[in-house]
């Protein structure tokens, strides 16, 4: 695969890749009918990032109302569309699920690979939660750097989401990612953790710091400059094996983690300082 399609966006992405889109857009069209209020792309392929080797296709889908007895219809549809040729994630929230604002925020239907093998075996439907605190960070993201498949326009659907509410969705993510880290069991696994870890952190790190929402490759060169010079080594290794399709197999634990604690150390002091600012304004 040339360099060129390694970090790609919506409009030059890969063809299969735009046909496992615009096809998975069709049958959920007609699949939900006049219920659908809008689809929409988020995450690396909105952002110009995207890596057709490892990067997932990140939706959300609003509907007017709950859609019942199709999830079953629904699971099959993702089932079949996934890993054609890249995996999907996706989120359906009902147009009650988002107003009021709530989080964690409640959703209807939710497939990524990590689930497959329980809807596969049938039991996704009795174990999926009922909320998902990583939802106010795609909503947030989508509203500033997501795409209109088709439907209503972003800022009329999907509502702002609370900065507190952001911060406290991107803590989680990374709390979640320091684990997936230290349960991986072969140093490609951790590469590609300690990556995700790294990049994620970044990112995170400079929406406390700036406000942006940035892609994962956006947040590492922005830390890169900014965040203290001894946290390097991590961000650059990140950066190289996010843009090489994850070439290389070498990686200092000890120095992401570190990287970790120190955003999430961060997050932190923003949501306590946060939280006082709020408390004097009543």
């Amino acid at each position: 695969m040339n360099r060129a399609l390694r970090q790609c966006g919506w409009k030059n992405c890969p063809a299969p890749v735009g046909r496992q889109v615009l096809g998975l857009v069709a049958a959920m069209r007609k699949t939900l009918g006049h219920n659908l209020i809008g689809i929409y792309l988020h995450g690396s392929l909105a952002m110009g990032c995207f890596n057709p080797r490892v990067s997932d296709i990140d939706l959300l889908v609003v509907t007017r109302r709950h859609v019942g007895a199709i999830k079953r219809e629904l699971a099959a549809l993702l089932l079949a569309a996934s890993l054609k040729p890249c995996p999907i994630e996706l989120s359906m929230l009902a147009r009650g699920d988002l107003r009021p604002w709530r989080f964690p925020t409640p959703f209807d239907f939710h497939f990524s690979e990590d689930w497959r093998p329980a809807y596969e075996a049938g039991i996704a439907f009795n174990s999926m939660p009922e909320t998902d605190d990583d939802l106010a960070a795609h909503v947030k993201v989508t509203r500033r750097r997501g795409m209109r498949l088709f439907g209503e326009p972003i800022a009329k659907v999907l509502p702002p989401v609370p900065s507190k509410d952001y911060l406290n969705s991107i803590a989680s993510d990374l709390s979640r990612a320091r684990r997936k880290l230290s349960a991986s069991p072969t140093a490609e696994k951790r590469m590609l953790a300690a990556t995700y870890l790294v990049l994620n952190a970044s990112r995170a790190l400079a929406f406390v710091r700036t406000d942006q929402v940035l892609s994962k490759a956006e947040g590492g060169a922005w830390a890169l400059a900014n965040a203290p010079g001894k946290y390097a080594p991590a961000i650059r290794g990140a950066l190289r094996e996010y843009r090489s399709g994850f070439k290389h197999t070498d990686v200092d634990i000890r120095l992401v983690r570190s990287f970790a604690a120190y955003v999430r150390g961060a997050i932190m002091r923003r949501g306590a300082a946060h939280s006082t600012s709020s408390s004097a304004s009543h």
